[in-house]
């Protein structure tokens, strides 16, 4: 479990053999372990900031897809990303990337939930 300095919410983090990928969604994300590991660094977006989104091709730009989403621009300084060598495997809250997706031939998940303490 991983608190978020300066942000808002926690981060907790299990491995596991299966999982139901039904339990997925912005808060709850799946990734492959032979595609991505540790260590991981979860920080604020900056300008700039691309990811390529699950469902999506090609990759867009973090503050636009945010804005599409709703996201007021004023909140934008709470938005947390996850990225691992550079690249953004998930936008805390909001959408994860295509990237370490799970299949069906994957033997070892991580599961990761975002705690949020803003929303009740």
């Amino acid at each position: 479990e991983y608190v978020l300095p300066g942000h808002r919410g926690k981060v907790m983090v299990r491995t596991r053999s299966k999982c139901s990928l039904k339990s997925a969604d912005a808060f709850r994300v799946f990734f492959d372990t032979e595609r991505v590991s540790f260590p991981f660094t979860l920080r604020s977006i900056r300008p700039g900031d691309r990811i390529s989104p699950w469902g999506m091709n090609g990759s867009r730009k973090v503050s636009r897809l945010l804005r599409d989403e709703g996201i007021p621009a004023e909140q934008k300084h709470m938005v947390t990303v996850m990225q691992r060598d550079g690249e953004i495997l998930w936008i805390l809250g909001v959408r994860r990337s295509r990237l370490a997706k799970v299949s069906n031939i994957s033997k070892k998940l991580m599961e990761i939930v975002f705690v949020d303490d803003s929303v009740p």
